[in-house]
């Protein structure tokens, strides 16, 4: 395992409009690595159990740009960071300065310290303001720009939806 925290929220086509979800989403190594964190291995790989469901709530920034993965990764490769909870956060930096001050902003919103979901741009907090992300407050501005805010939650094995 990386020792990366891992979360995960409840998107999906019902919940959640396209250009969210593929903010949100893990492709590649990452969806493996996301998947092996899902579980406990057990043996030589052979036994997997599944880690039981918590009930948690988070808060998404989705800033009004995306960040080039693999721009990230290059930059993570030219220098690379072990920083918790997300190890790409510092070089998705790099590459698109603007992150900061969303991340910032966030934190200002919440309390909380933000982190960076994958190579970026999307931040996320644990819980924040419950008006957050809803219908009473749907977006952050910052410097003339407007940044969506998302609720999404954790949801059990076999969720059909609501």
């Amino acid at each position: 395992m990386s020792g990366r925290e891992l979360f995960l929220v409840g998107l999906s086509h019902r919940s959640a409009p396209l250009d969210v979800r593929e903010r949100v989403a893990l492709s590649g190594d990452a969806l493996r690595e996301a998947l092996q964190e899902l579980a406990r291995g057990e043996g030589v790989g052979e036994r997997v159990t599944p880690l039981p469901f918590e009930d948690r709530d988070f808060l998404l920034l989705l800033p009004p740009f995306g960040v080039d993965t693999g721009a990230v990764y290059r930059a993570w490769d030219a220098d690379p960071s072990d920083a918790r909870p997300n190890g790409l956060e510092v070089a998705a930096q790099r590459v698109e300065p603007r992150l900061t001050a969303w991340r910032d902003a966030l934190g200002e919103l919440t309390g909380r310290r933000p982190a960076l979901a994958g190579s970026g741009s999307t931040w996320f907090v644990e819980g924040g303001p419950p008006e957050a992300g809803t219908a009473s407050l749907p977006e952050m501005r910052r410097g003339g720009q407007v940044a969506r805010l998302v609720r999404a939650r954790t949801v059990p094995a076999g969720w059909q939806g609501d």
